[in-house]
């Protein structure tokens, strides 16, 4: 039916890493169907197929989405510091202009070994909130080709979306936060300042 849910962390990562590089906007791929020489068959890479109730969001636009959520505003860097299991993560900060940072970081790990990343955010600075949202494979299955959800809810065909944004526990006396990231997903953490 659809690209693996890995497809929606290439995506989210892509988006990202372009937009920190200046690009004004991407295009994706989308509709029901391609071309492939003479024929024409099913588009895997597309953002959403139609459907009867409107149209089945893939994980392109699962990333689509995501990326919506944490990218409003000035990208900032951001590094991934003391890493000792060496987990394949990526991280990217934006800064609204009333202040608030919103990271998102990608665990790209997958696979049998693959691990949760214990994330510490330690932000230039003072934030005395949070909230994160995940994005996230059932099961943390990195070939799932369904069953994706942001905010523990799947985008439904006429386009609703029920996601919630969970609170982070408050900083700690050096003003830093820690989110858990598990494998297989991303998370978009927005820090504010009351």
């Amino acid at each position: 039916q659809s690209a693996a849910a890995m497809v929606s962390l290439w995506v989210l990562d892509y988006l990202h890493w372009w937009a920190a590089h200046g690009a004004a906007g991407i295009n994706f791929h989308t509709g029901d169907h391609v071309a492939a020489a003479d024929q024409l068959t099913p588009c895997y890479y597309a953002a959403f197929w139609t459907s009867p109730a409107g149209y089945s969001v893939h994980p392109v636009g699962y990333a689509l989405k995501t990326f919506a959520l944490g990218s409003h505003g000035q990208s900032i860097p951001t590094s991934v510091g003391d890493n000792p299991d060496r987990l394949n993560l990526t991280t990217y900060g934006v800064r609204a202009s009333d202040g608030s940072l919103t990271v998102t970081i990608i665990n790209k790990e997958h696979g049998s070994g693959a691990h949760a990343a214990r994330v510490t955010l330690a932000p230039d600075r003072t934030y005395r909130q949070g909230k994160v949202i995940y994005l996230t494979a059932p099961h943390g299955d990195a070939a799932a080709t369904t069953g994706l959800t942001l905010g523990g809810a799947a985008i439904t065909d006429d386009a609703s979306w029920q996601g919630t944004w969970k609170e982070l526990a408050e900083p700690d006396a050096k003003g830093n936060f820690t989110v858990e990231v598990p494998a297989a997903s991303a998370a978009v953490v927005r820090l504010t300042a009351q």
